[in-house]
């Protein structure tokens, strides 16, 4: 497992429990909500091994039964779920 995926973390706003992960495609750190999430279009697949995830897109949603079968977990984005997602910028990732 990687650092990543084993910091305990909290949201800086709301102050909820995370994960973080590095989206694979672009690099950028994103935090997860850590409660197991029903796969869908625009969830998060996590490699807890790896510490990186993969947003997923219908195309995707054929496959995660195998991810999850080989350690992968669904999550939901913390941006999505908090309640303080409005302090929050679309684009900075700094308070707003």
């Amino acid at each position: 497992m990687t650092q990543t995926s084993l910091l305990p973390a909290h949201c800086r706003s709301c102050g909820s429990p995370v994960i973080w992960s590095i989206v694979a495609r672009s690099g950028r750190r994103i935090p997860l909500d850590p409660a197991p999430a029903q796969p869908r279009a625009t969830h998060v697949a996590h490699n807890p091994e790896t510490g990186r995830c993969r947003i997923l897109t219908n195309d995707d949603l054929q496959y995660v039964d195998g991810w999850v079968r080989n350690g992968v977990t669904v999550h939901r984005a913390h941006f999505g779920t908090c309640p303080q997602q409005a302090r929050w910028s679309a684009t900075t990732g700094e308070p707003a």
